[in-house]
């Protein structure tokens, strides 16, 4: 299984979108490193056999435009022999685009 990592796909976000491959992965690290994160809160975990569900909340700013958001949030997560084969991303992309414009 190939890695896939999906964000919501917006185009002012620049960590939106799929991505396959360990490559690609290290993009989406490369464009949240925009953001000065203020907060990271998982609240909640739900869990059967491979998949994960994360529920949380978080906030910060985008450095280029001073903007703040907040956004809750919902991953789901699948790992297999300890390895990330699947993420996908829900999260506020109206709320965190609005950060990024400028």
């Amino acid at each position: 299984m190939t890695r896939t990592w999906e964000e919501p796909d917006h185009p002012e976000i620049p960590y939106g979108g799929s991505r396959r491959g360990k490559a690609a992965v290290r993009e989406f690290f490369k464009g949240v490193g925009h953001v000065q994160v203020s907060s990271f809160e998982p609240q909640e975990y739900v869990g059967s056999g491979d998949r994960v569900l994360a529920i949380g909340r978080w906030s910060g700013q985008v450095k280029s435009t001073g903007k703040s958001f907040k956004s809750e949030w919902i991953m789901s997560w699948i790992v297999k022999s300890g390895k990330v084969k699947y993420f996908r991303a829900y999260e506020d992309s109206a709320a965190v685009a609005a950060a990024f414009r400028k």
